[in-house]
């Protein structure tokens, strides 16, 4: 029987971490670009910030007036932003 996804044991948090550390390194191997809203009291800008620290080509654009739900916000800067990593 599986365990209710409200409990999440030791052995499953290591194991979310190790992947979210794997995650990381294959991330420092590529171009990320991350978009956070400036007003994302979810995925919050100092988080973000962090993020895109340790990766060293991330580029991190910061969009004024949104929240967590950037893309339906502020639909024309997130598109924007897209954009220059695109040409």
């Amino acid at each position: 029987m599986e365990a209710p996804a409200s409990r999440i044991t030791g052995s499953s948090m290591l194991e979310r971490s190790a992947s979210v550390k794997g995650a990381y390194e294959a991330l420092r191997q590529e171009l990320a670009g991350t978009i956070v809203g400036q007003d994302d009291v979810i995925s919050t800008v100092e988080e973000m910030r962090n993020i895109a620290q340790q990766i060293p080509s991330a580029e991190l654009i910061e969009i004024p007036g949104a929240g967590h739900m950037a893309p339906l916000e502020m639909p024309e800067l997130v598109n924007a932003a897209i954009r220059s990593w695109i040409d």
